[in-house]
């Protein structure tokens, strides 16, 4: 491939349009608009153009590009990838995050559509940026910010939790104000106690709540951690975090099980205790 070529892997319309679309969706859409949407907006689009990034280093091997993108794909989404995150975290200037959700897997379908694109980009014209007179080097390092800078989504403010077996994305809707929530939870003999205050820069305040044991039938739940959000006049999500459980169990298949338990458990218990 010619030299002159490869400039046109980061000097095209859809690489910049889309590095863009990555930005604003990290840094804006998923705060104003917090929905389905706006959560998988940058798998896919991340997944679309990271192919883009490794051809322009290395053009002649865009399949082994497209797939080396997938397979750290899921290695980014396991929980295998924490220690790396960790140890880049402690020296890094600029710090990366994730969430572990499986379903975030979806956006795997985009690749074939990238592996499209760029077989088609070096001949295809209208796809070259050739009215302004720009150095690749200057889409390069923006790419490179917009790439680690992400965000997580605008729920993952109100989960919160250093409890041992975490719910992730789990909450329950409930016509009432966290106060008179709260104040259900006392007429049914629930202590509950604020275990920490974030204060967002908007100047929002949110308080994350602890139960120290609940118990529904005949199953006792530790340190229940969870948040509320009010959404609507008397209307209030009530994010379910974390709990305690007091085995130490590696196996991730019996955490998966022990945690869908307890998901059903306290949505019913809300359900018919709280609302």
């Amino acid at each position: 491939m010619l030299k002159s070529k490869r400039k046109y892997f980061l000097l095209n319309y859809i690489f910049v349009f889309e590095l863009v679309l990555l930005f604003l969706n990290d840094h804006y859409f998923k705060w104003e608009f917090s929905n389905w949407l706006t959560g998988k907006l940058s798998d896919f689009v991340g997944l679309l153009i990271f192919p883009f990034f490794l051809t322009f280093f290395f053009p002649k091997s865009i399949l082994r590009n497209v797939l080396f993108t997938g397979l750290f794909f899921v290695f980014w989404k396991s929980p295998f990838s924490q220690g790396v995150i960790d140890i880049y975290n402690s020296i890094a200037f600029i710090k990366i995050t994730r969430i572990i959700d499986y379903s975030d897997l979806v956006a795997l379908s985009i690749l074939p559509l990238s592996y499209c694109f760029l077989r088609r980009i070096p001949i295809s014209e209208p796809f070259h940026i050739n009215n302004i007179n720009i150095h690749p080097l200057i889409i390069l390092f923006p790419a490179i910010i917009v790439f680690m800078a992400t965000s997580p989504p605008y729920w993952h403010r109100f989960m919160y939790s250093e409890g041992n077996l975490k719910f992730y994305k789990t909450s329950v809707k409930v016509k009432m104000s966290q106060e008179d929530i709260l104040n259900r939870m006392e007429t049914l003999q629930v202590r509950v106690a604020i275990d920490s205050t974030f204060h967002h820069e908007n100047t929002e305040i949110l308080n994350f709540y602890r139960v120290d044991e609940l118990v529904i039938n005949e199953d006792t739940i530790n340190d229940l951690k969870f948040s509320m959000v009010s959404f609507k006049k008397d209307k209030t999500k009530i994010f379910l975090n974390a709990m305690n459980i007091s085995e130490d169990i590696k196996e991730e298949n019996v955490k998966n099980e022990l945690r869908k338990y307890y998901r059903r458990l306290l949505k019913k218990y809300i359900r018919g205790k709280i609302k």
